[in-house]
């Protein structure tokens, strides 16, 4: 967790439970879909579709909870979409599946 605005007990706390499930739910999103490559933006797509996560959250704890998990249980692949904003995305990948083309 990035404690950016030095939060302290029980908030603190709660903020670092919130995070680490996020991660969970990133995570097993991958785990449930082991073929699949996603941007931050289609992940946080499906995520809510599936009532996973509510759907104000912020595209950077996305972008963050898959970051957090490269490289140890994700890569970052060179493959790239187009996303919300018209810019163009990486794609992970579960690490097992890092030598595949997507």
């Amino acid at each position: 967790m990035y404690n950016t605005i030095n939060l302290t007990g029980q908030a603190l706390k709660s903020a670092w439970a919130r995070t680490t499930d996020q991660k969970g739910i990133v995570l097993g999103y991958f785990h449930l879909h082991p073929e699949g490559a996603f941007s931050p933006s289609e992940l946080l797509e499906k995520l809510v579709l599936c009532s996973k996560i509510k759907d104000n959250t912020p595209l950077t704890s996305i972008r963050r909870a898959m970051t957090d998990l490269t490289p140890e249980y994700l890569t970052k692949t060179e493959s790239k979409r187009t996303g919300p904003y018209g810019v163009l995305e990486h794609l992970w990948v579960l690490k097992e599946k890092q030598g595949r083309l997507f």
